[in-house]
């Protein structure tokens, strides 16, 4: 079997390489985009939505390139949707190994309207694997 001449090189060289193709996220306080396929070129979140899209299809292209591009990925986990959250802690859930890999987590989203706590709620409880959570609070608004 032949592997590409990427593969060759140190797992530390790599990781340095893909961490390299990770574009900064935004400022705190740069609002959250509403539809990631509505970005233009020009706003904060582009690039770095697109950088990561990026490293996600490098996951998908080879098993040898796959577990090294997921440590750059899961490094610094920023989420700006309710259901990424539960998506994530699910993923963590179900993989805990990924947990290990995660050092900054940014989480974009104002848990105050009572609407954003309720959708957040339903969606935490609806996720596959809930039921072997805690049963849920009833005096939620």
């Amino acid at each position: 079997m032949s592997y590409p001449p990427l593969l060759y090189l140190p797992v530390e060289i790599i990781t340095m390489i893909l961490g390299c193709l990770l574009a900064p996220p935004p400022e705190f306080g740069e609002r959250p985009p509403i539809a990631d396929n509505q970005l233009a070129p020009n706003e904060p979140w582009f690039d770095f939505i697109q950088s990561r899209r990026d490293l996600y299809s490098i996951c998908l292209i080879s098993r040898g390139l796959s577990g090294i591009a997921y440590r750059s990925l899961y490094r610094d986990v920023p989420i700006w949707h309710e259901a990424a959250i539960v998506l994530f802690f699910r993923t963590l859930y179900c993989r805990p190994e990924c947990s290990l890999l995660t050092r900054y987590f940014a989480y974009y989203i104002t848990l105050t309207a009572p609407s954003v706590i309720r959708k957040f709620y339903d969606l935490f409880y609806s996720a596959p694997g809930a039921s072997d959570l805690t049963t849920p609070h009833p005096n939620l608004p």
